[in-house]
């Protein structure tokens, strides 16, 4: 294993680079006096004083002499085994006070904004990992004008429509009136319109259009999130928070109970 690949693990074991370097500059040359390693290391030996200081504090490098000089010599390499310990010892004592500090946050809202394609895609990709994760016995609820996403991006919502069928969890969905299926929309062999009409949710029901008019986006609620997007604009949000969450649920639940059932 070449120098460099040792001190970049050194590195990620929690030694500063130069102290690694030091370090196996020690090993190498099996220890020497401050200006020996710092040749040996091709360290300059203005900078080496405090990580020679910081080894020897952590047990790696062992001060001795030799004649009148002050020589130092490299401890045994299973003695980062030693520190590891050590630190995972102290996160487990800290741990439990930073859960308290953690779950302190837990109820605030947190708001993540997303603009642009790219941006709703990336929206798209955190709403599609939560659902994933959504057991059957768990409901995402949709308020949309499914035909607004649709024409923003064609090619996106027909692969995400597929991957929606093939999740666990089931939806209840809220679309305009105008965007029943009729046998002649079903039928045609235009691209779009085939596009618009893959959204298949076997709970849906149809609310007036002139609830749902020009410029109205879309919400949906999955677990703690609440996403919320303008597919006239591409923008969009994700809120997580269990309150807000529950609010819209409600709000939701309340709607669709009031809704009539859709004619076969």
């Amino acid at each position: 294993m070449s120098h460099t690949l040792l001190s970049k693990q050194l590195s990620l074991l929690g030694l500063e680079e130069r102290q690694a370097d030091v370090y196996l500059a020690a090993l190498t040359s099996g220890g020497g006096s401050v200006l020996e390693l710092a040749r040996a290391g091709s360290i300059e030996r203005t900078g080496i004083y405090y990580h020679i200081d910081e080894l020897v504090r952590l047990g790696l490098l062992l001060k001795g002499t030799r004649g009148k000089k002050t020589i130092y010599l490299p401890a045994d390499p299973h003695r980062l085994e030693g520190l590891l310990k050590e630190k995972q010892s102290t996160l487990a004592k800290a741990l439990p006070e930073l859960e308290v500090l953690y779950s302190k946050n837990v109820e605030k809202s947190q708001a993540t904004y997303y603009e642009g394609e790219e941006e709703i895609l990336k929206l798209y990709e955190r709403l599609e990992g939560v659902m994933s994760k959504m057991s059957k016995n768990e409901t995402v609820y949709v308020f949309s004008k499914t035909f607004d996403a649709v024409e923003a991006l064609p090619d996106f919502f027909q692969s995400y429509f597929e991957r929606r069928d093939r999740m666990a969890v089931s939806s209840l969905t809220i679309l305009p009136y105008s965007e029943r299926p009729l046998r002649r929309d079903l039928a045609s062999s235009d691209a779009l319109t085939q596009a618009k009409y893959s959204f298949h949710s076997k709970n849906r029901k149809y609310i007036d259009d002139s609830y749902m008019p020009e410029g109205v986006g879309t919400v949906i609620v999955a677990s703690n999130l609440v996403v919320m997007i303008d597919f006239k604009t591409l923008f969009g949000s994700i809120t997580e928070s269990k309150n807000l969450s529950t609010t819209w649920r409600m709000f939701f639940t309340f709607l669709w109970d009031h809704l009539p059932q859709p004619k076969k």
